[in-house]
């Protein structure tokens, strides 16, 4: 009788890495990427220590590809819609700007979309050094891009003036993502059943009339 372990085949090996992506996506969600242990990661996805060395090499290693498996692809669309504003005829909008860098992270899957954007909503107010580093390296090029088509629709504002409502849009994103539930807000005014479309528009009509002042200020500010 041959009683040889079986060889692991590619899938078992592609369910083993996806299962410790969600454990540690929802680990580092809830306690924070210092305080989350490799141990607690492979216990909850049933997995062995040698397991994560296999698949990423190191906890950051781990850590780059559960951010990289969420923003890279959002990024591809952020830079289609930018592209396809960009090369029409007529200049696009700051509403239509920050909807191509909002939409395609509404447009996740709620699952996904929730426990990612808790993460980030971590990481946006305790930053890991490892992940903030690998954040600059990817979501770098595209903010940038962003900010350059918002600098032109207002080019008489200095681009760090747009460059700080727009940081303050990312924490009303995070917020809204991760943490938006109704019965929960502490004064009992807020609208049931939002869906993230709706969420969506309220988010670009808020960001939009925040980044457009800065241009009426501008405009209104008496010259020296």
């Amino acid at each position: 009788m041959n009683s040889a372990t079986p060889t692991p085949s590619a899938s078992d090996h592609r369910a083993t890495a996806d299962r410790l992506l969600d454990a540690a996506e929802q680990l580092f969600a809830d306690q924070g990427v210092a305080a989350t242990s490799l141990r607690q990661i492979t216990t909850a996805a049933s997995a062995n220590l040698a397991s994560v060395g296999y698949h990423f090499g190191s906890k950051d290693g781990l850590l780059r590809e559960v951010l990289g498996r969420r923003i890279l692809p959002v990024n591809v669309i952020r830079l289609r819609l930018l592209d396809e504003l960009e090369t029409r005829s007529a200049p696009p909008s700051i509403e239509e700007i920050l909807d191509a860098f909002l939409r395609p992270i509404f447009e996740q899957p709620e699952n996904v979309r929730t426990n990612f954007t808790r993460l980030m909503s971590r990481l946006h107010h305790s930053p890991d050094p490892a992940a903030m580093s690998y954040l600059q390296e990817i979501i770098g090029p595209i903010a940038t891009r962003t900010l350059g088509a918002l600098k032109r629709a207002l080019p008489g504002v200095p681009v760090e003036r747009i460059f700080l409502r727009a940081h303050f849009m990312i924490g009303a994103m995070l917020n809204a993502l991760s943490a938006w539930d109704p019965h929960h807000c502490v004064v009992d005014m807020a609208p049931r059943n939002e869906s993230g479309d709706q969420l969506l528009a309220e988010l670009v009509q808020f960001s939009a009339a925040g980044i457009r002042q800065l241009g009426e200020i501008e405009t209104l500010a008496p010259k020296r």
